[in-house]
Formats: structure tokens, sequence, C-alpha cells
């Protein structure tokens, strides 16, 4: 009735409204479906300029693109940028401090609608180059100094902000790759050093374990490789125990770890194996004993300022070692205590000296060698006032002594550069006791060995001490003193001054093949031989 009473041009108004109202709801909604499933790609080459002059005013550098710069719009967003350059501030040349090749990045948002979780189904780059450089005055161009924040204004109504574990938790990473970084980095006496990432993959499912695997090469010829596989994202950021297995391979090195860590603290256990420990020095950048073949394991626990290794066995060249460390650094000054039993011990390695391919089997002949030794090797006795010591050793053999050194036991007590360390050995047969003391805090620093015994067999201490062979007897008393100041060990050998006292002796001379033993008494001898000054010698 009611279709009747209204005129047929204005039902044919309506009826042409309704199909385009209908039409156009259908176009929207299609393209809505397009756009979601299927994704529309914009090409936003116009906003390089405005975005390189963002990126210019928060770093304080200037900063081009001249690469693609596009995104794809849909329920899997998709972002596409290169060409990003990020120059040197002034005086480190005109170059870039920074390039980046490409970068992609896509996302799936139907899982952040349904479980809460973003997917992040791509996460790459390529071609990233860096040039680090440090300058003799402290300076470096990759520190950035950026214009202060402007203030915000105050909110009351402002949303909860989302908590890092509630963040990382609604994580789902499909894939994350980088590769071709390369970093060349240029020290203040000018002598560049260079690391380089051929690839790096990684991937972090929800509620499945974190893994990654990289390789690449230190200097451009020393290639290493990483495994690293840990525990799920959102453990790590809930403070929740995080398993933590790794391998390092590193030319013919080996480094395996495996453990748990929650938040600062944690366990793990961990195994070095390498042909020549020196193919770390280049890597980690830090000076390490010519020491050849080596292995090391042991337990390692560590908190805040606070790392115990337990369980510590190690052969580095002819040096052995088990034992336990702990470094403490709680305190007003970082202490070092432990106890360290040494089956063989050698320190050349450790001073400086490069090991002879038979290094086992060689030692000092003599003291002279010895001098020698101490005056080639780079060591600073500065450097004792850096950290704190109390630390027990007890070496079965000290190749790296003339002699036949055995069982010493040394009690290293080191506070504020200052050392003092009684210790016993039996030297050349002979037991003697006495001990080792050290200023690092005087100028010249200031160094000091007694040796000493009693009612005792010579032994072999007239060949050690003197050269001559054949000599035997007994010592009433024997004393031996040494010092000397300096900071390196050429210093310290060019102003040491030696003493040696021997009363009561009673000896035999010529007891070897074919000789006949002749004795004799020394009642006394007082032997000084100052820096720099003539032999004095008294004897009765």
């Amino acid at each position: 009735m009611l279709s009747h009473a209204i005129p047929r041009p204005l039902r044919r108004l309506l009826a042409w409204t309704a199909w385009c109202v209908a039409g156009l709801a259908l176009v929207v909604v299609a393209a809505f479906l397009y756009v979601t499933f299927i994704g529309i790609t914009v090409d936003a080459a116009f906003l390089r300029g405005r975005v390189a002059q963002a990126f210019s005013e928060n770093l304080g550098r200037d900063v081009r693109f001249d690469g693609p710069m596009e995104f794809e719009v849909s329920a899997r967003p998709k972002l596409r940028v290169g060409g990003l350059h990020i120059a040197n501030p002034p005086g480190f040349g005109g170059g870039d401090y920074a390039s980046l090749g490409e970068a992609r990045l896509a996302l799936d948002l139907w899982p952040l609608l349904f479980r809460k979780q973003l997917h992040i189904q791509e996460l790459s780059g390529s071609d990233v180059h860096a040039s680090l450089q440090l300058r003799a005055d402290g300076t470096n161009n990759w520190t950035l100094r950026r214009p202060p924040p402007a203030p915000r204004p105050a909110t009351t109504d402002a949303p909860a902000a989302v908590s890092a574990d509630e963040a990382i938790a609604a994580l789902d990473i499909q894939s994350v790759r980088l590769d071709n970084l390369q970093v060349r980095y240029t020290g203040p006496e000018g002598r560049e050093h260079f690391f380089t990432l051929a690839n790096l993959e990684a991937r972090s499912r929800a509620g499945q374990p974190f893994s990654m695997r990289l390789q690449g090469s230190v200097e451009k010829e020393f290639p290493y490789r990483l495994e690293f596989t840990g525990g799920a994202l959102a453990d790590l950021a809930r403070d929740r125990p995080w398993p933590v297995d790794m391998k390092l391979t590193f030319l013919s090195s080996t480094l395996v770890i495996h453990g748990e860590v929650n938040g600062a603290r944690g366990r793990v256990t961990f195994g070095l194996g390498t042909e020549n420990l020196l193919e770390f020095q280049r890597m980690l950048q830090a000076r390490l004993p010519d020491v050849g073949a080596s292995g090391i394991a042991g337990t390692v626990e560590f908190e805040p300022r606070r790392v115990r290794i337990t369980q510590l066995a190690g052969a580095m060249g002819a040096t052995s070692l088990i034992g336990h460390l702990d470094f403490d650094g709680t305190g007003s000054r970082p202490r070092i205590s432990g106890e360290l039993a040494l089956p063989a011990l050698d320190l050349r390695p450790f001073l400086g000296e490069k090991p002879a391919p038979d290094e086992r089997a060689q030692q000092p002949a003599n003291l002279g060698d010895v001098y020698r030794s101490i005056a080639a090797a780079t060591f600073s006795l500065k450097q004792m006032g850096s950290a704190d010591l109390d630390l027990t050793l007890a070496v079965q053999r000290w190749l790296s002594l003339p002699g036949d050194v055995r069982d010493v036991t040394l009690q290293l007590k080191l506070e504020r550069g200052v050392l003092h360390a009684p210790l016993g050995a039996a030297i050349a047969g002979v037991q003697l006791k006495g001990s080792v003391d050290t200023d690092a805090t005087a100028e010249p620093p200031r160094f000091r060995l007694a040796l000493g015994t009693s009612d005792s067999d010579l032994g072999g201490l007239a060949e050690l001490l003197a050269g001559v062979r054949g000599i035997r007897g007994h010592l009433g008393r024997f004393a031996l003193r040494l010092s000397a100041q300096g900071d390196q060990g050429a210093e310290l050998v060019r102003s040491l001054d030696i003493g040696l006292d021997v009363e009561r002796g009673r000896f035999s001379y010529g007891n070897v093949e074919g000789g006949r033993p002749v004795e004799f008494a020394l009642d006394k001898l007082a032997l000084r031989l100052p820096a720099g000054k003539a032999l004095d010698a008294d004897m009765r």
C-alpha cells in the first residue's frame, strides 16, 4: 500500500540509491579484503628527505637515503628500506660512519588479534658497514651527541605502559637474518682491525628455545663459527632460569659453554681447547702467553660483582693446574682468592718469552740464564696495584728456574700494591724457606727475595750457585738475599743486589769420577754483589 503511495520517479531514485550504496559497500568490502589478504605496495620514496632529516636531528649527524623506501599495507605488512648512510662527525674524515644496504621487516598481525602475539616473519639486513675510529685524545666517532629531549606535557589519563616481559612474551620471531656485516676499527696508533660477519641466522618462536648461528672472520683471514641455543625469550624477560648452550669454533680452537643464567646470576661449565692459544690474541685484542697447545675447563658461578671458578683444571704448554678461584668486586677494591695446585709451572711464556721447540726439556742452566730471562720479560710491577690477592700456590715442579726446584708452597698476600709471600721449596735437594716481598707503590717499585736453611745437606747448591761440580757436605746456616728496584725486568736486573751468607760448613771437593775427595771447612762466607759495583767477599 505504501509503495503505491510513493510516486514512481521517487521509487526509481530510491532503488537506484540503494543499488549505489550496496555497490559502494561491496567495493569497500572488496577493497578491504584485498588490502587485508593481498595487500598493496606503497612507494614512499617521497618521504626519504623527511625521514633523513628526522634521523639527522636525533643523531646529530648528516643522514641520507639513496635506496628504496616502500611498505606494503595488509594484514601481513612489510617494510623495505635501503641506502642509509650516516656521516662521520667533524674531524674524522668525510666518509661514512655507518651504512646499510637494505633492511626488511615482515609482520603477521592475525596472531596479534587472536592470540596477542606479534608474529615477526622476517627481520633482515644486508651490507652493513661501520668504520669505528678512536683518536689519541680519547674521542671517537661512535658516540652520538643527541639533542636533549623536548619536555612532554603531563597527562593523567595516559594508558598503562606495557611491561618489558609482556612485550617480549608477545614476540614470535620466525626469522632474523643479517648478511655481510663489516666493521673496521682504527685505533689511536692508526692501525686498522677488521671484523666480518658473513651471515647470522636466529629464530625465537613463542614458547620455544631461542637459537642463533653465525659465522665470519677476524682480520679478514681468521674464520670463526658460533652456535648458540637458549631458552624461551619470555622466560628471560620474566627472570626465570634460562638454559645456555654455546659452541665457538675459531681456527683450531673450540670453546664450549653449558649451564643456565637467571638475570645477573648463573652457573655454567666451560671447556676451551686450542692447538695455539695465540689464535685468540688477535680476536680478543689482548696479549696472551705463547704457550702453544692449551686446554682449560671448570665451573663458573657468578652474581653481581662476584665470580667463583670451581673444579678448575688446565694445561697451558708445560704448565698444568687444578684448583679454584674467587673474584670478588663487592668491596672497595677487586680481590682474588683461592688455591691452585700445579704439577708443573713454567712462567717464561707468561713473562713474554717465546718457547723453544723442545720447551718441556729445556730449563735455565744457572742463575745467569734466569737474569737474562727476566731482563727480556715484559711484565710491569706497577700493575700489581690494580687488585688485592690472597692465593695459595702448591707447585710440584717449577720448570722455569735453574736446578731441580720441587714442592714449592707460596702464600701470596697482596694488599694495595704491597706483596708478602712466605714460601718453602726443595731447591737442588735442599729444603729452603723464605719470602718474596714487593712494594709496587714505591717509586720505583721494590723487590726482595730471601731464602735460607740451617743444619742441612749441601745438595746441589754449589753447582747451582757457582757452577762447581763434585762438592758435597753439610750446611750449618745458608742465607741468600736478592733485592732490586724498578718496574720492568731490565730495570730489576740492572739494580740487582745479591747477598750470600754461609756458616759452619763442612764440605769435600773432588767427588767426581776419577777424583780424590778432599775435605775442608768453611766457618764463614759473607758475599756481597751490589748493583753496578765490584764483588766483596769475606771467607774464613
